[in-house]
């Protein structure tokens, strides 16, 4: 015998206690919200159910097979749960929960004596491949939609373990998986994979607190680019995300379509905003702050960016769009505006917008410079008298 069954399990089993115990103690530090609490009675769980099969033999059945089962099938289940809570996701369907639940019962009044491990065993082996298949599923949709990198080990680590359960699965219908109790003439395959199996066990407890670490990381980077009061981007924000599109454009290597490198910058000042502040108070300007980052938020487009460059001025980053178009958002932007302010209730003083765009390259012009294009259009807007939009005249050649 190459490796001991039993002792794998052990082994196991004291793994996921102890990393049960540590995120039980991650969640007691109230730094985290209530997923490090179902992850590590998750972990608690399983490490207590697979202690409970390592016995069999040495204590009684219920305490090695009724209950050690069920047990783990909890475990299981609150493994997908804590993954749900970490996305933000709602709690688990009741069907979901209700199927579990009648597969315990089922596996407890059918399938309770030794002699039936076999079907017990490619039973258990198929629900856990089901519900790692779907915190699988719970991986994917967090690295695509929260843009965790650790998420995707978490998808490959649960992959991992779902494909050792379904290959179970199929080894112990088929009879690989030998002799008249679990931990007797292991096959050589099955002895590997029991210890493939605890590797990944252990790799993946690890995976929700990397998951949890990258998450901070990018909730702190992003609060330090953002205006706390208005959600927009700050003026190193905007610097950072016109660096990005630039060195995106410079990476992609397609110079023969200018377009890919027109990008416009669009200025935006509050007209009469301190005499707003003057007026009726700095609360009703920020009411006005909010309102404005609100109604220009609702018009960008996907990939447009909306940035508090000042006090009372902001600046909108439209790549892929030339003068005339940024023109056009732009007018549809003020004139909502206008028709907004009116939520604010009567004002003595009407809070508009003068707006100047300059339309630049990506790969010619710096922020700075088409900033500098649109701050004189914007004081063109202003020298005409205010709440209307002007745009510098900009020619693209390519090269």
């Amino acid at each position: 015998m190459i490796l001991d069954i039993r002792t794998l399990y052990v082994v196991t089993a004291i793994t996921c206690l102890v990393l049960g115990a540590l995120q039980l103690v991650a969640y007691c530090t109230q730094r985290f919200e209530r997923w490090p609490a179902w992850w590590g009675l998750s972990n608690v769980l399983l490490g207590l159910g697979t202690l409970g099969v390592a016995l069999r033999g040495l204590a009684p059945d219920f305490v090695t097979v009724q209950l050690a089962n069920v047990v783990t099938m909890a475990a299981f289940l609150l493994l997908l749960v804590s993954v749900r809570a970490f996305a933000l996701r709602p709690p688990l369907p009741w069907w979901v929960v209700t199927s579990v639940v009648v597969s315990q019962v089922l596996l407890v009044a059918l399938w309770s004596t030794p002699a039936d491990f076999r079907v017990r065993i490619a039973f258990e082996s198929m629900v856990a491949a089901l519900i790692d298949s779907a915190i699988v599923v719970e991986g994917v949709r967090l690295a695509r939609r929260h843009r965790l990198t650790s998420a995707w080990l978490l998808a490959g680590c649960f992959g991992a373990t779902a494909l050792l359960f379904a290959l179970r699965t199929v080894m112990t219908l088929r009879g690989a998986i030998g002799g008249t109790t679990l931990f007797s003439s292991p096959t050589a395959t099955y002895q590997w994979m029991a210890a493939t199996g605890e590797v990944f066990i252990t790799l993946r407890g690890f995976t929700l607190l990397l998951m949890a670490a990258e998450r901070s990381h990018q909730l702190l980077f992003d609060h330090a680019q953002r205006d706390p009061l208005t959600g927009a981007l700050n003026r190193s924000g905007l610097h950072l995300s016109y660096g990005r599109l630039a060195a995106a454009r410079r990476a992609a290597r397609q110079d023969d379509d200018a377009i890919l490198s027109v990008v416009s910058l669009v200025v935006i000042d509050l007209d009469h905003f301190k005499a707003v502040n003057d007026t009726h108070g700095h609360a009703m300007g920020d009411d006005v702050l909010r309102l404005f980052a609100a109604t220009a938020s609702g018009d960008l487009r996907t990939g447009d960016t909306l940035a508090r460059y000042g006090g009372d001025e902001f600046v909108m980053l439209l790549p892929r769009t030339g003068g005339s178009e940024a023109f056009a958002i732009a007018e549809r932007i003020r004139v909502a505006f206008a028709n907004a302010t009116g939520s604010l209730g009567a004002l003595a003083i009407q809070p508009t917008l003068s707006i100047g765009i300059a339309a630049g390259s990506l790969t010619d012009d710096t922020l700075d410079t088409i900033l500098q294009r649109a701050d004189e259009a914007l004081y063109r807007s202003k020298r005409e008298g205010r709440n209307r939009v002007r745009v510098a005249a900009f020619e693209y050649h390519s090269q």
